[in-house]
Formats: C-alpha cells, sequence, structure tokens
C-alpha cells in the first residue's frame, strides 16, 4: 500500500513540475441536503479539493483564520457541543467553515484537533455548506492549512494515521492533501522533503523522464 501512495506521489509531482498554466479539475459537489453527523467512512474527498479562492494557490501556509470579532466573542462564551439543530441553523444562515471551525472550539486541540469528537461533524458541514453553495467555494484542507500551516498538517495527519478509529480518515486526508498540492501547484521539492524522499529525489524523477545523454 505504501507503495502505491509513493507511485502516487511521485506521478503527482512529475505532473507539477511540467504542469501548464490551465486549471486542473476537480470534483463536482455533494447534492446532499440537510446536517448529518458524520462518520470515518462518509467523509468524502471532495470537501477537500475545492477552492477557496484564486488566492489559495499561494496559501500553503500557517496564516491564521479570517473569522470575525463577533464570532470569536461568542465562541469564548458557548460550548464545543454543538448540536445539530444549531448546525442547521448556521447552514442556513451560511455561516463560513472558518466561523464554525472557530464556534466549535476545534483549533484549541491543537495538533490533536483530527481526534476531537467534533472534527468529523465540521467536515459534514462543509459537505453541506458547499451543497448549497454556486459556485462550490469551500476547502476543508484550505482551512486547515492556514490553521496550522502545510508542515503541521502533513504531521497531525501522519499521526492520526495510528490512531485506529480514525485511520480510515487520516489515510483519506493524505491522499486528499497531495492532491490539493497538485491543484495549487506547491513545489515538488516541498513535497519531497515533507515525504523525507530527498535523497531518492534525482532517481525517481530521472525514471519518471527518462535517461540523460
Amino acid at each position: 500500500m505504501r507503495l502505491h501512495f509513493l507511485a502516487g506521489l511521485t506521478l503527482i509531482v512529475v505532473s507539477i513540475v511540467h504542469a501548464t498554466g490551465s486549471d486542473v479539475p476537480l470534483p463536482s459537489a455533494s447534492s446532499s441536503e440537510g446536517f448529518r453527523i458524520a462518520s470515518d467512512a462518509t467523509i468524502t474527498g471532495t470537501r477537500l479539493l475545492r477552492s477557496n479562492s484564486a488566492g489559495d494557490a499561494s496559501d500553503d501556509t500557517r496564516a491564521g483564520l479570517s473569522v470575525p470579532a463577533t464570532e470569536k466573542l461568542k465562541s469564548w462564551f458557548t460550548s464545543s457541543e454543538v448540536t445539530p439543530e444549531k448546525l442547521q441553523s448556521w447552514l442556513n444562515k451560511g455561516k463560513s467553515v472558518n466561523t464554525v471551525f472557530t464556534r466549535m472550539h476545534l483549533k484549541k486541540a491543537g495538533h490533536w484537533t483530527l481526534q476531537a469528537p467534533q472534527f468529523s461533524t465540521w467536515l459534514q458541514y462543509v459537505d453541506n455548506l458547499n451543497a448549497r453553495t454556486s459556485p462550490k467555494s469551500t476547502s476543508a484542507i484550505s482551512t486547515l492549512t492556514r490553521q496550522f500551516g502545510a508542515d503541521e498538517l502533513y504531521g497531525m495527519i501522519e499521526s492520526a494515521k495510528f490512531i485506529p478509529e480514525i485511520k480510515n480518515l487520516a489515510t483519506r486526508l493524505e491522499t486528499d492533501q497531495v492532491q490539493y498540492w497538485a491543484t495549487i501547484r506547491k513545489d515538488p521539492d516541498e513535497v519531497f522533503r515533507l515525504f523525507r524522499l530527498d535523497e531518492a529525489r534525482d532517481n525517481i524523477l530521472n525514471s519518471a523522464t527518462g535517461p540523460r545523454t
């Protein structure tokens, strides 16, 4: 499985190297309506690949979430336990995924955010909001990257893979993060550094492009 993943990573890196200015086609949004509590098995990759804006192409660092001051203030006086009714109310009002992430106190979990009980619920909110928005403009990976940075998020996903209860979720997030990097044309050197493939980089790229003459 790891070999297959690295092979896929190599193809993605090569595609970044040879990428043109054309847009990368993204999966279409789910058509589901209403709010449902998510489980690992129902979390789809589409929410993780959608771009918030053209600025996402250069947004791969920890910059913090843009949340109205009033929403931050409310989060100080409300519980992290959010009911389906409250989430449905936020959905009807079109509250941003950044705001809901903050109101659910997810960033307080720090490195262990992916293990937080409410995390999969937030991901489902992202899907439901996208189902109501045209064009589909919400990206969970973009939000997580702005909150934690690409490096820390990668480490969080790697740690989560060792926890049986969320291993499937972590594996999916790993794949979707790499696909997101391809979408934003992330520097291949950074990708190889994260996967600790620096020493093997030349051999991999030479194999993909053919022998030098």
